[in-house]
């Protein structure tokens, strides 16, 4: 993964240095880096298609950003907002998004296989065609 992946950066300054960090440890060799993203916000950013395996993201803002196709397996998105973002086809094998704030968020397609979305909002989400075996959903 590389800058020229990143199809649009976020608009908040600590956002995009958080994923450039990411982006040079990658370029360095560290394959198994990991976005250290709790509490920023990302809006503004397409992350579609991006690996983000085991991101951090607690707490972040991520509402309507692009993130189809993205490899967001064993990421934690507790407490994040994800209002209306398109997460349509998206790994997120075991990744936890408890009390994350969902709703209107696509997720069409998506793997959510063993993911915790215990009290997430998900009110008019489109869950439609996303793999939900073995998920919280308490």
């Amino acid at each position: 993964m590389t800058t020229a992946d990143v199809r649009r950066w976020p608009d908040d300054a600590r956002a995009r240095a958080a994923l450039e960090q990411l982006l040079q440890r990658r370029a360095g060799g560290d394959a198994a880096a990991e976005l250290a993203g709790d509490g920023l916000d990302f809006r503004g950013a397409d992350l579609s298609g991006l690996g983000l395996p085991g991101a951090a993201l607690r707490g972040a803002r991520l509402d309507g950003v692009p993130m189809a196709g993205s490899d967001l397996r064993g990421a934690s998105l507790n407490g994040a907002t994800l209002t209306g973002a398109d997460l349509a086809g998206a790994d997120l094998f075991k990744a936890e998004l408890v009390e994350a704030g969902a709703a209107g968020a696509s997720f069409r397609g998506a793997r959510l296989i063993r993911a915790e979305l215990d009290e997430a909002d998900l009110r008019s989400a489109d869950l439609s065609g996303a793999d939900l075996d073995g998920a919280s959903l308490s």
